[in-house]
This record gives structure tokens, C-alpha cells and sequence, in this order.
């Protein structure tokens, strides 16, 4: 998204570029690549308040999908000044804080989900209990789900 402002800062227009995301680069990574920044950014941003909220620890390495390549850093990258660009673009564009908190309630969500280990084969399975990933899982979702209604109209 290219967004364009008046001389006051205010938003007066914009262009939105389609890129192609890769659903599967969420889930698995080639030999030190890293998946998408935002995870990342939320781990290292050192907002104490959001990941005690979201039951996160600030170590990739606790996560496997922010783990497993190997690579999760890059000398060019800081992750936590473009952690709080990121929060600093979506405030400028309007975003409410209800919102932003979804959008990370989401991406915390995401890497639980990711801890989450099946046994089986065929037609059955079954999840191992491996340090309760499935609570961290269901805590978060239950996070997001109560933060997704905030702000909506009963109507």
C-alpha cells in the first residue's frame, strides 16, 4: 500500500499493490529464510503489556514456525523499530486500537497454532501435549474472538 499525504500529514489518497502472499511460507521455510516480518516484529518488540496479554515470550526460538529455518535474524533488519512502524503506520491510517489489537491477537494466535503437534495416520489422529501449546493456542483465540466483537454495534 502506497498512501500519499497533504502538507498536514492528513491521508489524501493512495495505490494498493497486490503481492503475492505465500499461505505456505506461514508454515514452513527453507534453510535460513525467515517467514513473514510481523512475527517477528511482535516477538522482538519488547510490548511487555501485548505478549503477557497473548501468553508469548520474546524468543523466536519458543515458536516453531519463527524457528525452524534457522535464520531468525538479519543484520539489516530491526525487527522492534519496524515493530513500532508498523503500529505507528496503522494508527496514522485510522486503524482503531480495537482493530490493531485483532490484527496482533491474530498473529499471536498464529504462532501457538503453530506448536501444536498431531499424532496418527489414515483417518485418525490425535494432538500430543507438548507444554501446552493447545492452551496457549485456546487462550489467544479466546483473546481474539473477545477482542474481534469490541466496538461493534448490537444491532
Amino acid at each position: 500500500m502506497d498512501l500519499q499525504f497533504d502538507y498536514k500529514g492528513d491521508p489524501i489518497g493512495g495505490v494498493i499493490t497486490n503481492y503475492l502472499l505465500e499461505k505456505s511460507r506461514v508454515v514452513f521455510q527453507g534453510k535460513d529464510e525467515r517467514t513473514f516480518h510481523i512475527f517477528y516484529q511482535l516477538l522482538r518488540s519488547a510490548d511487555q503489556e501485548r505478549m503477557s496479554k497473548l501468553g508469548l515470550s520474546n524468543n523466536p526460538q519458543d515458536y516453531r514456525y519463527t524457528s525452524q529455518s534457522g535464520c531468525d535474524t538479519v543484520k539489516s533488519i530491526d525487527d522492534k523499530v519496524d515493530y513500532k512502524e508498523v503500529l505507528t503506520a496503522m494508527k496514522t491510517v485510522g486503524f482503531e486500537p480495537h482493530t490493531i489489537d485483532a490484527i496482533y491477537d491474530m498473529v499471536g494466535g498464529i504462532l501457538h497454532l503453530g506448536n501444536i503437534e498431531f499424532d496418527g495416520s489414515g483417518e485418525s489422529s490425535t494432538v500430543k501435549e507438548n507444554g501446552g501449546a493447545i492452551s496457549s493456542f485456546l487462550f489467544s483465540s479466546r483473546i481474539f474472538f473477545r477482542g474481534a466483537t469490541k466496538g461493534k454495534s448490537n444491532n
